[in-house]
């Protein structure tokens, strides 16, 4: 993502998952700045009723970190998608927010880069 002190992408724009297994995205973070910084990742989800259906082992977005100037990292986000997912969602995006120390633009602050998780069809469904 271009906007902001940070650069930050997942590794992969989208992969597929399957409700009840565990499933890992790389997301990579470099420091554009010439400073050292420290950020934190707040997530989202759509659509909304998705959110109660999935569940981060670990993720980047559970601490603050901080990245000297031009350095760069790599942190997961581990989760499942409880199978308990209604069955009419097969698209869920993730998108994060980084949220920046308060002496950084607001544009800096809101800039996030989602990516897209697809469910396979149920298996009693078929596409034609």
């Amino acid at each position: 993502n271009a906007r902001g002190p940070w650069d930050f992408k997942p590794a992969k724009a989208s992969v597929q998952v399957h409700p009840g297994e565990m499933a890992t995205v790389m997301y990579e973070f470099r420091n554009k700045q010439d400073r050292t910084m420290a950020a934190q990742a707040i997530p989202s989800y759509a659509p909304k009723q998705a959110m109660a259906h999935f569940n981060k082992l670990e993720c980047f977005c559970f601490n603050e970190y901080t990245l000297k100037p031009g350095e760069s990292k790599q942190w997961p986000v581990v989760f499942v998608i409880d199978p308990k997912l209604p069955k009419d969602v097969t698209t869920i995006t993730l998108s994060y927010t980084r949220r920046f120390p308060s002496s950084c633009s607001e544009a800096s602050r809101c800039a996030s880069h989602p990516i897209v998780l697809l469910l396979p069809l149920p298996a009693e469904c078929s596409i034609r």
